[in-house]
């Protein structure tokens, strides 16, 4: 284990102490020197959830069998039914709101860590 020696010390406002901690509990920490010394030394901390995509990718390999399904259906007697594209056209819609949800999720990190790193 690192032996910490040296202090740094600064000041902040009430309003830059209160995103410091907002940003902690979005990391998920409570130790605000480790955060902070993480902060200085490694740039932005970016901390995703990125189990959505968990159940995205489980819709998509529903959606992947159901086309194989019907390929195969479609080579062994030459039929499509309506409904199987039906199905698939819903799933697909499904898929594709879920995407939009999660880019939406994603969205509000691009402009907080695009912005100038020294302020005015």
């Amino acid at each position: 284990m690192a032996e910490y020696t040296s202090r740094i010390h600064f000041r902040v406002t009430k309003e830059q102490k209160k995103i410091i901690e907002q940003r902690m509990k979005e990391f998920g920490t409570t130790n605000r020197s480790a955060y902070i010394r993480k902060a200085m030394l490694n740039g932005p901390i970016i901390h995703l959830d990125l189990s959505p995509l968990g159940g995205i990718v489980a819709k998509l390999k529903v959606l992947t069998d159901i086309t194989n399904q019907c390929a195969k259906r479609a080579n062994e007697n030459g039929q499509i039914y309506e409904e199987d594209i039906k199905d698939i056209k819903n799933r697909q819609a499904e898929i594709l709101e879920d995407m939009k949800k999660f880019n939406e999720y994603l969205e509000p990190l691009t402009g907080r860590y695009t912005s100038k790193l020294y302020p005015d």
